[in-house]
């Protein structure tokens, strides 16, 4: 990877145990996420990590929760390579 590691923070609402998985973008630039996975043993913030890795395409590695790891409404912060 070439570039400078910068980061950006996002607004995430995460609901566990849905039947299906999405991700949306609402307007005010949050994020809404549904998992399968329930919230025990922090499996649902795993999966979010997951599935906001694979849309901003960086590792689950650098998906990291701010504030709010034990509740719906959460701060993520995502880390990327910024090209030259």
């Amino acid at each position: 990877m070439t570039g400078k590691k910068t980061s950006f923070d996002i607004g995430v609402r995460v609901v566990p145990d849905a039947k299906r998985e999405f991700i949306d973008r609402l307007p005010q630039g949050a994020y809404h996420i549904a998992v399968r996975e329930s919230a025990e043993d922090g499996r649902a913030n795993e999966r979010m990590k997951e599935i906001l890795a694979e849309h901003f395409n960086v590792s689950s590695k650098d998906v990291h929760i701010i504030r709010g790891a034990k509740t719906h409404g959460k701060i993520v912060r995502i880390w990327h390579y910024q090209s030259k």
